[in-house]
């Protein structure tokens, strides 16, 4: 027997992929993303009342781990442990244990919130056997020397390595002439042919897989579970904001609000609850599907009652609501999923050279995790997952770059904090990718969109703002930028903001980005800049385009205001295309128009 030594130990569960990406409403999204972190946790647990140390995820107490704490875990664990190299396999098989006994608990309470009496249309046995052939996890360990972050290193080699020799095995069930989920295609379809469930859960053709019926109902009631069921219902929030704004001083809103169904009249044959944004916005609105604000989702459902016994009051609501639009502005079916991570943060913690060190960066990762949850709620959103430095979540589109902003400000601070004292002199940054979608888009594709956003963010330099604008119409177009000031060009966020601001006041023509377009198909494409002598604060322009531009932005049509050639110098000096600008201008129109603010002609 062996004797006693300290180890360094690392585990990795999931697969992150299926918890986290397969998913059709939002619910779908953020419950697999927090039984993801759930599982880390019981994980964590275990290791530590078995005298383990954590220096990943970085708790500041171990009550942290307990379920349904404000803990949330990313999917990989790092410890060390005094024990003999014999025991260590032990050790890592009582946290797999942990792991699957979890995760059936998670699957056996989402079960039971299926309606009784759809219960028995469930294949209860191929519901336990997929339970079964579900989950992920992997260990690797090493002996910890003196050289702490070669230790590491070669612990994260080792872990890499187990993880390519991932074991595959055939399912434990005949899948024959069973439908395939509907959410990932991957594992075939737990409730019975020929029967319905008549639950709002799941639409009508709907197939879902053990994974996709626990990700339905597990958070039905569930106290942590988000604000919105789906898309629409963050569309209609600036609606909402102008309400919460103009209610106080005008009285013919709180009467036609008044007016307004509860959500019994509307669907008396819902019998599950609902966890809407409803309670926590005005009082009038608490019973009342806000969703059906947003004129795409109302006129769907106005359809889909036709004929019904209370068809009338869904006309009632159609003409009430056009009312409401007509005084507080009409919401957009456009919405955000914003989704990002640290620069560089394995090349930092490869310079860290102390454990405890280590543990003051993991601990401050798990601080930034805790407080942009806090963001993005104060900028009416919500975040679907936080963990480490990875972020992902969703806004309204007027609230995004204020938020965006403010991630990025958390990050950049509590990154100076996690490397004091520790020598390094190059913080992480952070790399931000955000999706501007329809409402309608299916959830799979505003995924791809946002990872594809953050790609290009940390492809094009990190340290990054990048936006994809997916219209229903039109081409798909991308932007990306600094997050700090780049020569004469302001950082992205800065410039976005300016150009809102502009097309909030009525100071910007809404027509200016296609004129530009239009002008480069003569001018070319490239703008340059020079400094005649050292007393010009701005650079001057130096090509065609750059002169044209700056000529259509001091264009004197609309009345007497217009802008100066010196402001307009000084807010296009730096761009060195005529299209990325005019991609640029487009974005923010559609910032500026979705929060109800009317934009009138008119420039300075």
């Amino acid at each position: 027997m062996s004797d006693k030594q300290t180890f360094l130990l690392a585990i990795s569960v999931g697969p992150v992929q299926e918890f986290i990406a397969s998913a059709r409403k939002l619910r779908d999204l953020w419950y697999g993303s927090w039984i993801l972190s759930e599982l880390s946790k019981a994980v964590a647990r275990k290791l530590t009342e078995a005298q383990c140390k954590l220096i990943f995820p970085g708790v500041s107490d171990e009550k942290l781990l307990a379920p349904n704490s404000e803990l949330n875990a990313a999917n990989k664990i790092i410890v060390t442990v005094k024990a003999r190299e014999e025991e260590i396999s032990a050790l890592t098989e009582s946290g797999q244990r942990a792991f699957h006994q979890h995760w059936k608990e998670i699957a056996e309470n989402a079960f039971a919130r299926v309606p009784e009496k759809d219960q028995a249309k469930i294949d209860r046995e191929l519901f336990k056997k997929q339970l079964d052939d579900f989950g992920e996890y992997f260990a690797a360990w090493t002996p910890l020397t003196e050289n702490y972050p070669k230790s590491l290193e070669h612990c994260e080699r080792l872990l890499a390595a187990r993880k390519r020799l991932r074991e595959f095995s055939a399912p434990s069930w005949n899948g024959s002439g069973l439908s395939k989920s509907s959410l990932d295609g991957i594992r075939e379809t737990v409730l019975k042919k020929d029967t319905k469930i008549r639950s709002y859960q799941i639409k009508k053709g709907e197939h879902l897989d053990a994974m996709g019926l626990i990700k339905r109902f597990g958070p039905i009631r569930e106290t942590t579970s988000p604000h919105f069921d789906h898309f629409a219902q963050l569309a209609v929030v600036p609606l909402l904001d102008n309400i919460e704004k103009q209610i106080a001083t005008n009285s013919s809103v709180e009467e036609l609000l008044t007016s307004f169904p509860v959500l019994k009249e509307l669907y008396p044959q819902r019998d599950i609850a609902r966890n809407g944004i409803q309670n926590k916005r005005n009082t009038l609105l608490a019973d009342f599907p806000v969703e059906l604000l947003l004129p795409l989702t109302l006129e769907e459902e106005i359809a889909s009652n036709k004929g019904k016994d209370n068809s009338t009051l869904w006309l009632e609501i159609q003409r009430n609501v056009s009312r409401l639009h007509h005084s507080m502005g009409t919401p957009t079916p456009y919405v955000c999923l914003l989704v990002g991570d640290g620069d560089n943060i394995g090349q930092t913690l490869s310079q860290i050279k102390k454990m405890t060190d280590h543990r003051q960066f993991s601990t401050e990762l798990d601080r930034f995790a805790k407080e942009v949850r806090l963001l993005f709620k104060k900028y009416s959103g919500q975040v679907i997952y936080s963990g480490g430095d990875d972020v992902m979540g969703y806004l309204p589109l007027h609230k995004m770059l204020s938020c965006a902003t403010a991630v990025n400000d958390l990050f950049t601070d509590i990154m100076k904090t996690a490397c004091m004292g520790t020598g390094i002199e190059q913080y992480p940054t952070f790399s931000l990718g955000v999706a501007i979608v329809h409402v309608k888009e299916p959830m799979d594709q505003v995924l791809t969109l946002a990872r594809k956003a953050e790609k290009i963010a940390k492809q094009q330099g990190r340290n990054r703002l990048a936006i994809i604008q997916s219209k229903r119409s039109g081409d798909t177009i991308e932007i990306c930028g600094l997050w700090n000031k780049d020569n004469a060009l302001l950082s992205l966020d800065k410039r976005m903001k300016e150009w809102v601001v502009r097309y909030k006041r009525g100071t910007l023509s809404s027509r200016f980005a296609y004129q530009l377009r239009e002008i480069a198909k003569v001018t070319g494409d490239k703008m340059t800049w020079k400094k005649e002598d050292s007393r010009n604060v701005n650079p001057v322009p130096d090509s065609p385009a750059a002169l044209e531009a700056i000529r259509l932005m001091c264009h004197k049509d609309f009345g007497d205001k217009f802008c100066s050639r010196e402001a307009a110098e000084k807010l296009l000096a730096g761009y060195s295309s005529l299209g990325n600008l005019a991609k640029e201008l487009v974005i923010a129109h559609q910032l500026a128009s979705a929060d109800l603010t009317p934009i009138t002609k008119g420039e300075e």
